[in-house]
């Protein structure tokens, strides 16, 4: 897409056996870091659920990953 103005952010996700690397598109970088995001933490969700883990920050009480639920 040489001719698009759109952003690309790609994104790598390594966990467990799952290595993928990825990307979303946005009409400008605050979109597509955004939409990144969002995907990044539905896979983190659905990796949690998979291999019944728990992913969280170190240091987070919480044991969240920063995410909305």
């Amino acid at each position: 897409m040489q001719d698009s103005d759109d952003v690309f952010v790609p994104y790598l996700i390594e966990a467990l056996d799952r290595k993928k690397l990825w990307y979303m598109v946005g009409i400008d970088a605050f979109q597509a870091i955004q939409l990144a995001l969002r995907v990044i933490s539905s896979e983190i969700f659905a990796i949690e659920n998979r291999y019944n883990v728990k992913f969280s920050w170190d240091g987070d009480d919480e044991g969240g990953l920063g995410f909305v639920d």
